[in-house]
Parts: C-alpha cells; sequence; structure tokens
C-alpha cells in the first residue's frame, strides 16, 4: 500500500493535476466500457433459455399470432401475411385485425382463408372521429383469438424463416412472456446500416436487461404473452398514448421470473425501412415519447454507457494532444483494448441475431450515436401530437 501511495505521488509530481486528472479518467471510463461491453452485452450472444430456467409446460402450446393492419395494405397481403400464414409451426391461428371500410379489400382478406385455414380475419370500422390505435386493435384481436398464447407482430415486419412462430412457441414452455428480436430490413448504403446499428445497439440494451431478470422493453414486432397476463393486468396502460404496447406493458407485467428471451437467428423478426434520415427521426419521436415513463434503472443503464464512451473518447484525446508520449502509448493501448473488446462483442451478438456485416463499420456508428442520441433528444422536447390520443 505505502509503495503504491508512492506511485501516486511520484505520477502526480511529475504530470500535475491536469495528467492525473486525464489518466483517472482514462483508465475509469475504460473500465466501465469493458464491464459493458464483456459483463453485460456479451451474455447475449452465449445466452441459452433451456440452460438458465426450467419448463413450465411439457410441450410447444398453440399460438395466435395478432396483427393489426391499418388501412389496404395489399403488399402485405401478398407478401407478409403470407410469410405468417405458411409458418412451420404445429398449431397456431394468424388474427389478423384490419382497420377500415373497404369491403372489397376485406372481401380479399377474407378469401384468403380458403387457402389458410388458420387465418382469422376481423374487421373494425374506421373513423376520424373516434381514430383505433394499435391498442385497441390488439385489444379485439386477443378477445378473438381462440389460443391462450399470444405472439404479437405488425405489417411492418416479416419472419426472418419459417421456424420464426416456432421458436417462439417454444419460449411459452419456459415463461409467461416471451420477448424477441427485430431488426431492421438489409439494404443498400450507408444510411441503412447506421439504422441497423442502432436497431442492434438499442434492443441489446433491453435484451440483456431481461437476461438478467430486469425486464423493461420488447420489440412490438416480435413479443409474446399470454392471455391470463394480459388479462390480469386489464390490457395495455397508458391508453392515451399510440405507443408503448411493447416497452411500457412489460414493465407493467414483466418481472425477474416470467420473461424468456427467445434468440437466435430464426426466431428473429426484420422491420421494413420506409424512408431516409427523415423518415428516422420521426420514428424515433414517435416512439421515443414512452421513455419518459420508463423507471430510472433503464434510463440508466445505456446513458451511463454512453456518457462513459464520450469521456473515454475525450480524455485519450487529449492524452494524445497534451502529455508525453508514455501517456500517449498508455492512451493508445486502452483505446485499442476497446475497439477489439466493442468489435467482438457485436460480431458475436449480431450473428447469434441473424444480423450480417454488422462488425466491420460499428466504429463509425460508435463515434456519431452520441450526436444522433442529442439531436432526438431535442426534437422529443417538443411534443408529437400523432403520439397521443
Amino acid at each position: 500500500m505505502e509503495r503504491f501511495s508512492d506511485m501516486v505521488c511520484d505520477f502526480w509530481q511529475v504530470y500535475g493535476i491536469a495528467g492525473a486528472v486525464v489518466a483517472s479518467l482514462v483508465s475509469v471510463t475504460f473500465i466501465i466500457e469493458l464491464y459493458y461491453y464483456l459483463g453485460i452485452y456479451a451474455p447475449v450472444a452465449g445466452f441459452r433459455l433451456s440452460k438458465r430456467t426450467s419448463k413450465r409446460l411439457a410441450k410447444e402450446p398453440p399460438v395466435s399470432v395478432i396483427v393489426p393492419m391499418f388501412g389496404e395494405n395489399y403488399d402485405y397481403l401478398d407478401n407478409g401475411l403470407t410469410a405468417l400464414l405458411t409458418q412451420d409451426c404445429t398449431d397456431y391461428e394468424v388474427v389478423v385485425v384490419y382497420v377500415g371500410n373497404d369491403d372489397s379489400f376485406y372481401s380479399d382478406l377474407s378469401g384468403m382463408s380458403k387457402h389458410y385455414p388458420h387465418l382469422k380475419p376481423v374487421q373494425i370500422a374506421f373513423s376520424q372521429r373516434y381514430p383505433v390505435s394499435s391498442k385497441m386493435a390488439l385489444n379485439v384481436g386477443i378477445k378473438t383469438a381462440s389460443n391462450e398464447h399470444i405472439v404479437t407482430t405488425t405489417t411492418d415486419a416479416v419472419p426472418a424463416s419459417r421456424h420464426w412462430l416456432a421458436r417462439m412457441a417454444k419460449g411459452f414452455t419456459y415463461r409467461e412472456i416471451v420477448i424477441g428480436y427485430c431488426g431492421m430490413e438489409r439494404k443498400k448504403g450507408f444510411t441503412n446500416r447506421m439504422f441497423r446499428e442502432w436497431q442492434l445497439v438499442s434492443s441489446v440494451a433491453w435484451l440483456a436487461a431481461a437476461i438478467g431478470h430486469r425486464p423493461y422493453g420488447a420489440s412490438r414486432h416480435n413479443m409474446g404473452f399470454t392471455k391470463t397476463v394480459y388479462f390480469g393486468a386489464r390490457g395495455f396502460n397508458h391508453l392515451n398514448m399510440n405507443a408503448g404496447e411493447d416497452d411500457l406493458f412489460i414493465q407493467q407485467v414483466g418481472t425477474a421470473d416470467n420473461v424468456a428471451v427467445v434468440l437466435s437467428p430464426n426466431s428473429s423478426c426484420f422491420e421494413r425501412q420506409w424512408g431516409g434520415w427523415s423518415w428516422w427521426i420521426n420514428r424515433m419521436r414517435y416512439f421515443g415519447i414512452t421513455r419518459r415513463y420508463y423507471p430510472m434503472r433503464a434510463k440508466a443503464l445505456p446513458l451511463i454507457e454512453l456518457w462513459a464512451r464520450v469521456l473515454f473518447w475525450a480524455s485519450v484525446a487529449a492524452a494524445f494532444v497534451l502529455f508525453p508520449i508514455e501517456l500517449q502509448i498508455a492512451a493508445g493501448a486502452m483505446l485499442t483494448l476497446r475497439f477489439l473488446a466493442v468489435e467482438l462483442a457485436v460480431l458475436r451478438i449480431s450473428r447469434r441475431l441473424g444480423e450480417r456485416d454488422m462488425a466491420g463499420l460499428h466504429f463509425v456508428f460508435d463515434i456519431i450515436e452520441p450526436i444522433i442520441r442529442i439531436i432526438t433528444g431535442v426534437l422529443l422536447l417538443k411534443r408529437t401530437k400523432s403520439a397521443w390520443r
């Protein structure tokens, strides 16, 4: 201990207060970063539900998939819905809740039941005076469903494989609530790459929390629960808001012992990209309104890592600019180790979730993410009228 004190005094005398502050910042933030990526996030890649918990059911139960459909979406009828109706799952039904007044479209939707008897269409009349929210449509679909076990998805997402529903159904053999991953569809271009990176990083935070028995989020495109859980909570909460049927609902009903995390390339879904940065920012504003209702631990989990990252870069930059070669070498070594740890974690996690080519350019997203979050945070200060009822 005395020797350590002497080393601290010597360091203080040589590099002064500024050197001590910079060295401390580099060291502390480096440790925080490694803790997040190796201790919190990396376990997502190796998580196996069967090794973590015992079964509640002997076999996969019958499942009802609920899909709200707002307006006449013929593209989904021809492509997305077919992907649901041809799942390799032994016992399931698909309840499509059509919100609209086009009888011809509803007739086309109902006509698909001739080829797919497990399709169950439901219609809700559209009214500008009394608009129907996604929560209301889901509530109608859940009440219509024949099965106890419910999986929800949207017309904006498609399953990664024909085994998606079977994997989600298997999750119900372990717990009453099942959550899976939904990424952004893969397209050409830098913009799409950044959207995919954001979706991955944001999802890993709540997936890791659920694996750690503290669930606070889910994807509305890929989640499930039992009717008992749903009606036991009296349905969705925050009914004055059009969002929150995933994250806020999970915060309402999720516990340390009733959430199963289902992770594999076959159990993932992928959301359609409908535009560029303007579309993305509006999307973030719309769904970001729920974050103000998050518990403090859920808000703090990603923010601590984000600020540690910013301080780490700032202190490393200061070491390179202001201090002697030995401090520069030490800071450079920590920067390199952090880069390798982050890239390795992202590579393993992305492979586990069925993402492709995510690690190579992650360092670019790693740098610009704080800027995007600041911009989004400022935009969220303005009330998004469409997100409220």
